[in-house]
């Protein structure tokens, strides 16, 4: 049936760890929910930091990260091998079914911490979803080729969130750098990236949980200092991007490619609301149909774009950026959403929708790198 992987965080004292958000018995409620949700909040983080790297995980991202259609074995591989160390960075757990060797008969398996990756778990785990038709084995190729089913792209996208929350950071602050270069080349403005990555992180509130406590700055410096040397240089309030590098901003960027892609379709869709009120349910059905169509037409490269989830995330994201407003009315479809007052002219929704554009690197995303590069990527 498969593996049950546990692990178990550092146990901490609930009482203390509420008193430290300022949610005390003598606070008032105000001050105990907003307690309470940052404990939330540093909960799911914890949860996600400790999820193990899977070999399913870890091959499913690899299919999604190209963009493409049908992916060749080799480039899953070298993609796994880009993977893999930026993930060791961050502390991420490795299963011992992706790293551990098998041992003798007899003998005990060693400690797998510091081992490679496993080709052999990679090779089950690609035929494993093969099983699940997930994904088709190109019986004619002459290398092993894979043909990604578009209606199950969603659930390849379900075994990869489990690895990018180690990588959203560097995700979101590679797309903000690529695409103000896109617009300035040859000298890139570190406050500029820094406003675009705000900007996403709280486009992306919803999808994506930072550790608690640190703030924006510090997570972009040190997203920034990770990078410098290997993608970027940094002179002072400049930044260059290294040629050698841009591949690995471009593949780090894709990560969230179809999230990108979602949440832009949903800013769009936006603007039937500008006819009146739509019922939350009936707003989040018409992106996903909007996005399937787009999908169809060309527009949108990624299937798993239009995810019903992502597109409830985005409403109640638009919801905390004052875009739109529940009003009251018939809920048959839901609390009707109106665009807020500001917004009721449609100029600053198209602000909105500019300030997305501007960060679309590329008009039709893909990985642009070498394979074997990817497997020769330095440490990160």
């Amino acid at each position: 049936f498969g593996r049950l992987n546990l692990q178990v965080g550092e146990a901490y004292d609930l009482r203390q760890a509420l008193s430290e958000f300022g949610a005390t018995r003598e606070a008032d409620a105000t001050a105990q929910n907003a307690g309470i949700l940052q404990l939330a909040y540093r909960i799911v983080h914890e949860i996600a930091m400790l999820s193990p790297v899977t070999p399913t995980g870890l091959v499913s991202t690899a299919l999604l990260l190209t963009g493409e259609q049908r992916v060749h074995r080799d480039t899953v591989i070298a993609l796994v091998h880009w993977l893999t160390p930026r993930l060791r960075a961050h502390n991420a757990t490795f299963t011992r079914a992706l790293v551990a060797p098998t041992a003798a008969k007899g003998e005990q398996e060693p400690e797998a911490d510091l081992l490679d990756v496993r080709e052999d778990a990679l090779d089950q785990a690609l035929s494993r979803l093969v099983g699940e038709k997930a994904i088709r084995l190109e019986a004619d190729a002459p290398a092993p080729l894979y043909d990604l089913v578009e209606d199950r792209r969603v659930s390849l996208g379900y075994y990869r969130n489990g690895i990018i929350n180690f990588l959203v950071a560097e995700s979101v602050v590679a797309r903000a750098v690529l695409a103000t270069e896109a617009e300035e080349p040859g000298r890139i403005d570190t406050a500029v990236v820094r406003r675009r990555a705000r900007f996403l992180s709280r486009v992306w509130k919803y999808e994506f949980v930072f550790k608690v406590g640190d703030s924006f700055d510090d997570i972009f410096d040190a997203t920034l200092d990770r990078l410098a040397g290997r993608s970027v240089d940094r002179d002072g309030e400049e930044l260059r991007i290294v040629e050698a590098g841009r591949a690995d901003l471009e593949l780090s960027a894709l990560l969230l490619q179809d999230y990108f892609e979602a949440y832009r379709i949903a800013v769009i869709t936006l603007t039937a609301l500008l006819d009146g009120p739509i019922g939350r349910k009936a707003l989040v059905r018409r992106m996903r149909d909007d996005a399937i169509k787009a999908h169809s037409q060309g527009e949108l490269v990624r299937r798993e774009s239009s995810n019903r989830i992502t597109f409830d995330n985005a409403v109640a994201a638009l919801l905390d950026l004052g875009v739109v407003e529940e009003t009251v009315g018939r809920k048959r479809h839901g609390t009707p959403v109106a665009l807020t007052p500001g917004y009721h002219d449609g100029i600053e929704l198209t602000r909105l929708l500019d300030r997305l554009n501007r960060l679309r690197f590329q008009d039709h995303p893909s990985a642009t790198y070498d394979p074997a590069a990817a497997r020769e990527a330095p440490e990160a």
